[in-house]
C-alpha cells in the first residue's frame, strides 16, 4: 500500500458532497480538518478527506462511485464543483470527468 488517497472537494456544499462520497458503502476514509475559505454564510467551500482503504471489490466500488458522480453532476451546483482524487505520488484525476478505468486505476494504488 502506497499511502492514503486524498479527495478534495471545492465549491458550494463541499462538506455535504464529501460526506456523501464517504458514505458510499465500502469506502474507508476520514475527513481532514477544513482548510481554505468559507463564504459569508459560513458554508465550507473546500473539504478534504483521506481514503485509507475499501472494503468492497474494486469493480463494485467503482460502479458505486460512478453512480455517486452522476448524481452530483445533476445537482444545480455541479458546474461550480471541483472534485479531485490524488494518490500518494501526486497523480490526480478530476472525479467528475474521469472514466471508470481511471477511477479504478487510482483506487488500485491502495491495494497492498
Amino acid at each position: 500500500m502506497s499511502g492514503p488517497l486524498k479527495i478534495s472537494v471545492e465549491g458550494p456544499n463541499a462538506h455535504h458532497v464529501l460526506a456523501e462520497f464517504l458514505a458510499i458503502p465500502g469506502i474507508q476514509g476520514r475527513v481532514e480538518p477544513p482548510v481554505g475559505a468559507q463564504n459569508a454564510d459560513s458554508s465550507i467551500l473546500a473539504a478534504i478527506a483521506a481514503i485509507v482503504g475499501f472494503g468492497a471489490d474494486l469493480a463494485s466500488l467503482v460502479g458505486l462511485i460512478v453512480e455517486w458522480r452522476d448524481r452530483v453532476k445533476k445537482s444545480p451546483e455541479a458546474h461550480q464543483l471541483d472534485v479531485v482524487i490524488e494518490d500518494a505520488h501526486g497523480n490526480r484525476i478530476t472525479l467528475l470527468n474521469s472514466t471508470p478505468e481511471q477511477i479504478s486505476s487510482v483506487l488500485a494504488s491502495l491495494k497492498p
